[in-house]
Parts: C-alpha cells; structure tokens; sequence
C-alpha cells in the first residue's frame, strides 16, 4: 500500500515538473531584395528573415499581384514568365506581418548563346600601385553602376558571327578577302550617331591575316561565310570595332563599357586576377601564353569566374564600347569614356589573350587601338542593358 502511495507522490511531482512550451511570437520579417530585375524564364530566389530567429511558427505565405507575369513556390523562388512588373508578397501566415518585393521581367532579346546576368553595383576600377604589372594607366578609381544587364557567358564564337554575316548580306564584294557592312553607332567625340559602311571581318586566309587560320572564311561557291573546320565553337577573330558593334546591335545588344567589362571580369573581387594575386593558377582559368600553344582555344574550357563568366581573361583580347583615354582621379557614376587618350580616338582592349605573359592578362590591364584595326588576338562578347 506504501509503495502505491509513493508511485503516486512520484507521478504527481514529475508531472508538477513538467513545463509547457511558450510560444515565441514573431516581430517582424523583412524580405530581400526589395527590388529585382529579371528575364523572361529566369528563375531567382528571395529570402525572407523571421525575427527573433527562434519565434516559434515560422510558416509564410507567397503571393504574387498581378498574376501571370512571375510565380513563386513556397520557397521564395521566383520563376519570370512575362514581360512586366509584379508585387511578390510574403506574408506571416497569422497575417500579422508582410513584406514585398517588386520584381520586373525584362524583354531581353533572343540571342543564340547563354547570358550570365550582372546585378549593378559599386567596385574600385584600376590597380593600386603595388600589384605586380601595373601599368601607369591603371588609377585606381570608385565606380557605381546602377543598372544590372545580362552579359554573354562567353566571347563570340565564329559560328555565330558567321550567322550574322549571313543573315545581314555581308558578302566579300571586292575578292580581296574582307567583308563590309553598314554599321550604326554613337561617335563618342561629337555625341551624335554615325550610319556609315564600314570593314566588319578579315577572311583568316586572306594575305591580310598572315598563317593565324583559326577565323572565319569566304566560300565563294556558297557566296556565303564559314568558320574555319573544327573551329566552329573558337571565338571569332580578325573582326573590327565596327564589326564587334555590327553584330551586338543586331542580337539588339550593345558591347560592355570598359567599366563594365571590368566589373563583370573581377565578379567581385579587387584582386590582380579575379581568383586572387597569385598569377600561378592561371593555368586553371585562362589560356595564355604558358599554355595555349600560340593560338586561340574553343570558348569555355577553362574555369568561369564567381559570376559564371568564361574567358574573362585570355585567349582573346575585348573590344569595348568606350574610348581609350585617361581614367577620373575621383569616383563616377555608369562612366562611358569619350576622352581621347595620346593616340587620338582608339576604343578599349580588355582581357588579354592567348599570347599574352599573365602578368599582363589582369583585370585592371588595359588597351587601345583604332575602329578598324582587327587581329588573330581580338574579339569580344556582347551585354543586353536593362532599361527599367
């Protein structure tokens, strides 16, 4: 009977023990970015922050208004469907507490390769004066961009610019080995636009282009251009500045600024190279003269950089939209040289190439040379601006 009795006192007392689980509530949620830009198909992801950290019902609820242009999952993953602009909403799910963020859906135009999109942002452009290789045109210098745009994940290759040609008429009217189309562009000295007839690209067999048979070719058969057998997916070359600019306009891009092109290369990073300083594991990013073999390799073998972006540096030299002129000594905003340097007018070179040491194959080195030049080290890749 003293034992029933006892068990019983037991129960009672751990029972008294037990405590009852208060709720935690939540004071507040915060959903980042407020703002976001997007492409048709692109999928992005929002984050919703619960405070405090432990509140006890951590359950939302996702919306989106007007239907239709985005849709989003139970995870805050945003899918762009349309052209627009719609109001992602997430909410607490006893409805106390909501926040949104207005997400814009871009009419990026079709182009026939992959984009990597850039969010827009603030980095120091330049070198400081103790990285190894610098070149005295190198001030470093703030500069903010305000616009995220889409940028070609790698240069263009001579199967798409061959495509171009094609399609636009470029025909290799004299027989002397070059190709010439009408071109239209913003001439940075006098700020108005130019429509002119200009040479886009060189037959890689014509006596122009030496033995460096790694381009593109005229068939006089077909009348029509090809990339070199085997060099299909190897970025063009022997193209000039009014060819690079010829064909963004006609995938309705544009060529980055040099500001641009160098954000996009560092991917974040203020570093000599955008892996770091240490020149010696360029071997896994970029082709150059240690390993390339003196001439130029299909697009997108190496490593990308953190953005997703291929050949940033190496294999071939850039052509930019903006001039080669001196860099502010203070910081600017969405800079667009139209300041000649010592030579007179020559636009923006980055990134270096296949024939270059890695000391100059840097994210800050830079480059100038005239609208018509063109060489078996140079091409460029493509941005699409967002306009919101």
């Amino acid at each position: 009977m003293k034992r029933g009795f006892y068990v019983f006192l037991l129960t009672l007392f751990v029972a008294g023990c037990e405590t009852v689980e208060k709720e935690i509530p939540i004071t507040g949620l915060t959903l980042e970015p407020s703002e976001l830009s997007m492409k048709e198909g692109e999928v992005d992801s929002l984050k919703a922050t619960i405070t405090p950290e432990d509140a006890t019902n951590r359950n939302l609820v996702w919306s989106c208004e007007p239907s239709g242009i985005v849709s989003v999952n139970a995870n805050g993953e945003v899918t762009a469907l349309q052209e627009g602009v719609a109001a992602v909403k997430c909410t607490t799910e006893d409805g106390d507490f909501s926040d949104e963020c207005i997400v814009t859906v871009c009419n990026v135009p079709s182009f026939p390769g992959k984009t990597v999109k850039v969010t827009a942002g603030t980095f120091q452009m330049g070198s400081p004066e103790y990285e190894q290789g610098r070149m005295a045109d190198e001030t470093r210098h703030e500069v903010t961009l305000t616009k995220d745009f889409y940028m070609s994940a790698y240069e263009i290759t001579n199967a798409q610019y061959c495509e171009f040609l094609n399609a636009v008429g470029v025909k290799d009217e004299t027989g002397l080995g070059y190709g010439s189309g009408v071109v239209e562009y913003l001439d940075l000295l006098t700020g108005e636009y130019v429509s002119e007839t200009q040479i886009f690209i060189y037959d890689c067999t014509s006596e122009f282009c030496g033995e460096d048979e790694w381009g593109v070719t005229f068939n006089e058969t077909s009348s029509s251009w090809e990339p070199m057998p085997g060099y299909e997916n190897y970025p063009v070359v022997f193209v000039t500045w009014f060819g690079a600019m010829a064909y963004a306009d006609y995938v309705q891009g544009t060529l980055p600024t040099a500001a641009q092109w160098e954000y996009a290369a560092r991917a974040g990073n203020s570093t000599a190279y955008f892996w770091g300083d240490d020149p010696a594991l360029i071997d896994q990013y970029a082709w150059y003269e240690g390993n390339s073999e003196n001439h130029t390799h299909p697009v997108g073998e190496k490593q990308p950089n953190a953005w997703g972006l291929y050949d940033m540096l190496g294999n071939v030299w850039e052509w930019c939209r903006d001039l080669y002129g001196p860099y502010p000594t203070g910081s600017v905003v969405d800079p667009v040289n139209n300041v000649p340097g010592e030579y007179g007018k020559e636009y923006e070179l980055r990134g270096s190439s296949y024939y270059e040491s890695a000391a100059i194959s840097r994210c800050a080195l830079r480059y100038g040379h005239q609208d018509w030049r063109f060489f078996c080290v140079a091409g460029f890749r493509v941005i699409f601006e967002i306009d919101e």
